[in-house]
Order: C-alpha cells, then structure tokens, then sequence
C-alpha cells in the first residue's frame, strides 16, 4: 500500500506542470497515408485549460479537406478510377499533457464528429475493348455522392510545441494524425476483389499533419482561476 501511494506520488509530481489557459488560431496541411491527390488542407481554432498537474482538457472546430484519387487499371483498356475532393467540418472535445514542466512542449488527443461541407466523390470506369465486357465498350461517369456520409467520426492526437512571440503571445507548430474508424463512402464493383478490399481503405484515409499557427496564453493562480489572490492583511 505504502508503495502504492509513494509511485502514485511521483507520478504527480512528474506531471505537475503550469494551469494555464490557451486560445489558439491555426492552419496546415496533410498528406494521407495512401491514394494521395494532393494538400489535405486544414484550419481551426482551439482552446483549453488546465486543470492542474500539466492536465488540461477544451476543444477544437476546424476544418479537414480530403483530397484522394484510386486508380485500378485492369488491362490496357479497361479500368476504374475513384475522386474524393472535398472535406468535413469537425468539433473535437480534447484532452492535453503537459510532456514538460513548463508546458512548452505538449501532446493531446481528441475526438469529436465532423459534418460534409461540399464533399464529391466522381467514379470512371471505362473499357476500349469489345471482349473485355459483355456489354462491349463503354466510357462512364459516374456520381458517388450519393454514398458519401454526411457525417464522420475523426479521432486525432500529436504534439505542440510553443515558442514565445513576446508577452503571453506563442508561436505554435502542431504535428497531428488524423484516423478515421468508420468510413466516409463506399464503391464496389461485382467481381472485383481486389478494387472492393482497396475501398474500404480509400474511405478511411489517415492523415498526417503539419500545423502553424498563433496562441494566446492566459497564466492562471495557484487557486485554478484568472482571479488574483486577495492579500491577507
């Protein structure tokens, strides 16, 4: 028991860290693991506050674009391409860890849900050859919006590390992964295996992110308030 108390000791200790408040405005960008089509771009603001022993808990509204392009060609005539372009606006509770004493350097992670703003999916499927299809050669376009959710679940976590401007004003870079447990769309094709396994992963893209932006930091008391302490005469 005692030994109990005397790790959990420690580990407080360790922890204990600045409360502070902070309120931040970022943008960035992202590359997705796979089915890349170019600049994932994002932007938001975030807020949180401390709760003592370098723990703080707030939330972010941003914006994550998705910009994704599949490609199976199945011969030299015949193939399927799938577009994803567009994004969610999301609102992320959060929870934040001070790794140093002084909150210069923090990891976070949150989670929240994210509603479509604009999203289009666009699928080609095309064949030049009169064997390779009963219905013989066809050019096709075709809308897959339709499939798209109009609501997504993200859950994201990194690292920010804060570097002073002057007074309580920080320089902040964020380097963030965003994972998505449930996918935004869907696409099958009869008989092809390989292309409706290589969906589920298209419509599940984990992001990696680079974030810059500007903070405020609110010092806080002893006490866990904004509020100076009253003298005691």
């Amino acid at each position: 028991m005692k030994k109990s108390i005397l790790i959990l000791s420690l580990i407080a200790c360790t922890l204990q860290g600045s409360a502070n408040s902070f309120t931040g405005l970022w943008a960035g960008g992202g590359l997705a693991k796979t089915n890349n089509f170019g600049l994932n771009t994002e932007g938001g603001l975030t807020y949180y506050f401390g709760i003592k022993y370098g723990i703080g808990i707030g939330a972010s509204a941003f914006y994550q674009k998705y910009n994704l392009y599949y490609s199976d060609q199945q011969s030299a005539g015949q193939g399927t391409t799938v577009r994803l372009n567009g994004g969610y606006t999301f609102l992320a509770p959060m929870f934040v860890f001070h790794v140093v004493h002084s909150g210069q350097t923090q990891a976070y992670v949150n989670a929240g849900v994210g509603f479509s703003t604009g999203t289009t999916d666009s699928v080609h499927k095309w064949s030049g050859a009169d064997w390779s299809s009963p219905t013989g050669k066809y050019d096709s376009m075709i809308d897959g919006s339709k499939t798209l959710k109009t609501m997504a679940f993200r859950i994201g976590f990194g690292m920010t590390e804060y570097y002073p401007l002057g007074g309580n004003w920080r320089l902040a870079i964020t380097e963030d992964v965003g994972i998505l447990p449930g996918p935004l769309g869907s696409y099958e094709e009869e008989g092809n295996m390989k292309l409706n396994s290589d969906m589920v992963k298209f419509f599940k893209p984990v992001v990696f992110s680079i974030r810059l932006g500007i903070t405020y930091r609110t010092p806080t008391n002893e006490d866990g308030t904004g509020r100076k302490k009253m003298s005691k005469h």
